[in-house]
């Protein structure tokens, strides 16, 4: 019998939840919290709160740790199709591409997802990564409880599997997970976390929120529910309309990420049927109720918000029968281990040793003097061509992945420039636009395009000219419907892969206002990302 102890915390509380192990079966002895209020020292307050919490249970002095998604980077990245093990060195190798400050310091784990991507030769992985302060300020805010962290996953995902556990046959599905002023979305499909949110949701009663004036109407209006803002406080409100906003946000672009699959069901974290009913009202989607507790032996009180604690659950029962986390910053996927030159000549010794003595039994002393020396040629040749084995391996696959990259085309970028030299709006307008890559190697874009007079055509061909590899134009003909855009056309432009180079730290943006950015086509994990100042033009 084994104690497991989990620990997490956003803005309003600290979280902890206990249970004793039995097998691969466990027994929740403890729920609790702590909520953290104002403070002049945030970060003492936390430490004292989590000291309180955890300080007496430590006696392994080790904790199952889940962190803010709002903490973590995510991004859905598209690979060639290689063996697993070596995905570890390519997704690093790529990850400079796709997050905006990473550096060596980073810690970045992913997760391989079901199905292929585009085609049988490229397949998907969801990556994350962790900026080193807050893996630093976590492990520093666990001391004063004398614990530390044995393992740091995201809340958002161990969210998921403890309703995967619950429902191991449900369609693909949108949890909804409701914090102090925001809401994490996460879509379970196929059994994994393939997207996760993180978005804000103030609170109507929060002075200077949005709707704040909406507290001083008695009563609660048709856009509002009674929420707890954390697990002990008293009820505030939120508003229901925002929330369902973010809902279609995140189910639009689960739908364009899952390729024919789409989400079939909203899961609300708790037992609100009232504002269960208030979402499905508004939404195309059926709601459901999902309590945690019901699948989990515990016989304590139930805190007032269970809810807030189904990630804690998820990551203990996941502990408990040996499966780690979706995703775990302290012990992320890495390449397998390849021997020393040190370790392989020990290796190669010992072998030449044990033939050399076979050897002097059978055929004596002077046998044994020339078969030594005939070993040790036949190691250092072994070791030769396995050091020219790896050689070739590992030249084969840095060869994959610089076709790979070379033959790439970061669309967003390419827009960027197409937006930057493209006439102004008094000028010319695209009524329709698509993207295609029709070899393999670089990639197209074909527009329908209105401009105020023919004569503008030639010198928009010219300008595109300077930056892309063709540029063509066809169809022109006047257009009687448009008064302002007298004269349409087909435009194609052709795109080739532009040479990549790492952005330099002093030109990185702010890195929420890019995730944000990127999430709302659909990135937060879906989103494959670039930007233009992350690559050279040739």
């Amino acid at each position: 019998m084994a104690q497991l102890i989990a620990l997490e915390w956003d803005a309003s509380e600290v979280r902890l939840a206990v249970a004793k192990t039995y097998g691969s079966s466990i027994h929740v002895e403890r729920l609790d919290s702590v909520t953290l209020g104002s403070a002049e020292d945030p970060t003492e307050r936390l430490q004292e709160a989590i000291a309180s919490l955890a300080g007496d249970l430590g006696s392994t002095g080790e904790v199952l740790v889940n962190i803010h998604r709002g903490d973590v980077e995510l991004r859905l990245m598209e690979l060639p199709s290689i063996p697993v093990d070596e995905l570890p060195e390519v997704v690093r190798m790529q990850a400079v591409r796709h997050f905006t400050a990473l550096n060596d310091e980073w810690t970045i784990d992913f997760l391989p997802l079901v199905g292929n991507g585009e085609n049988e030769t490229t397949q998907r992985v969801l990556a994350a990564a962790l900026d080193p302060e807050i893996l630093r300020g976590t492990k520093e805010n666990c001391l004063p409880a004398g614990v530390s962290p044995r393992r740091m996953a995201i809340r958002s995902f161990s969210g998921a599997s403890a309703w995967v556990r619950r429902d191991r046959m449900s369609p693909t599905s949108l949890l909804v997970d409701l914090l102090d002023q925001e809401v994490d979305l996460t879509v379970v499909h196929q059994r994994q976390a393939v997207l996760s949110r993180n978005a804000r949701l103030p609170r109507l009663d929060t002075p200077g929120s949005q709707a704040s004036e909406a507290t001083d109407k008695p009563g609660v209006a048709d856009d509002e529910m009674v929420m707890g803002g954390d697990s002990q406080s008293p009820p505030g409100k939120i508003n229901v309309s925002l929330l369902q906003g973010e809902i279609r946000r995140t189910v639009v672009a689960a739908n364009n990420q899952l390729s024919g699959d789409h989400v079939e069901k909203i899961v609300l974290l708790g037992t609100d049927s009232q504002l269960a009913e208030q979402l499905a009202d508004g939404l195309d989607l059926p709601v459901e109720l999902y309590d945690c507790l019901d699948q989990f032996d515990y016989s304590g009180t139930a805190p007032n918000h269970p809810e807030r604690f189904a990630a804690l659950l998820g990551l203990l029962a996941d502990e408990a029968t040996g499966q780690p986390p979706a995703l775990d910053f302290l012990n992320p996927r890495q390449p397998p281990r390849v021997a020393t030159r040190g370790e392989k000549t020990v290796r190669y010794g010992l072998l030449s040793f044990v033939g050399l003595a076979v050897v002097a039994v059978l055929v004596g002393s002077l046998y044994y003097v020339k078969s030594g020396a005939v070993s040790e040629k036949v190691a250092e040749s072994v070791d030769l061509d396995k050091q020219i084995t790896e050689a070739a391996t590992i030249g084969a696959k840095r060869k994959l992945i610089e076709t790979f990259v070379d033959t790439n085309v970061v669309w967003l970028d390419e827009i960027s420039l197409l937006s930057d030299h493209f006439p102004s709006s008094d000028d010319a307008i695209v009524r329709n636009m698509h993207l295609s890559n029709p070899t393999g190697a670089g990639g197209r874009i074909s527009m329908d395009v209105n401009v105020s007079a023919a004569e503008k055509v030639g010198p928009m061909e010219n300008e595109l000219r300077r930056f892309f590899a063709a540029v063509r134009s066809d169809g022109i003909k006047p257009d009687e419907d448009d008064p302002n855009y007298k004269t349409r056309f087909k435009q194609t432009v052709d795109v080739l892969p532009r040479k990549f180079k790492p952005k330099p730290e002093s030109e990185t943006d702010d890195a929420a206002a890019e995730e944000a950015g990127e999430e709302a086509v659909g990135s937060d994990a879906s989103a494959q990302t670039g930007t233009a100042q992350g690559r050279e033009l040739n």
